[in-house]
C-alpha cells in the first residue's frame, strides 16, 4: 500500500468533517467531489446553496453526500458571533456580526464550536 492510500485508510477509519468557505472555487468543487467519491471524509461547503449547486452543474461536479450551508442565513450565525467576540476581545459583538457573514470567519467558528 501506498503512502498516500495508507493516509486515505486511516482518514477513512476516523472520518473527520472539512469545511470548505471558498465553494464557487471550481478547484474546490472538483476537490470535494474527489473526496466525497473516495469516502475519505465529510464536506461542507459554505455558500448560497443554489448559486454552488448552479457552479457544480456547470463545472460537471458531483457534489453528492455534500453539506451545503448557507452562512448569511444559517440558524447559528449569531451564536459564532458571541463566540468570536470571546475568543478575540479586541472586536466587539457588533463587530463580529459583520465579521461573522465572511464564511471564511464563518467557517473558522463553525469549527471551533463543533457545529
Amino acid at each position: 500500500m501506498s503512502f498516500i492510500e495508507e493516509i486515505k485508510q486511516r482518514a477513512k477509519a476516523d472520518r473527520k468533517t472539512i469545511v470548505l468557505p471558498e465553494a464557487m472555487d471550481s478547484r474546490v468543487l472538483q476537490a470535494a467531489q474527489i473526496i466525497l467519491s473516495e469516502g475519505v471524509c465529510n464536506i461542507i461547503l459554505l455558500g448560497d446553496e443554489q448559486a454552488i449547486k448552479a457552479k457544480a452543474a456547470q463545472e460537471n461536479i458531483s457534489l453528492e453526500g455534500a453539506q451545503l450551508i448557507n452562512s448569511h442565513t444559517y440558524e447559528k450565525q449569531e451564536e459564532y458571533a458571541k463566540l468570536l467576540a470571546q475568543i478575540d476581545q479586541t472586536v466587539s459583538f457588533e463587530e463580529a456580526k459583520q465579521l461573522i457573514k465572511n464564511p471564511v470567519y464563518f467557517g473558522m467558528m463553525m469549527v471551533k464550536s463543533r457545529r
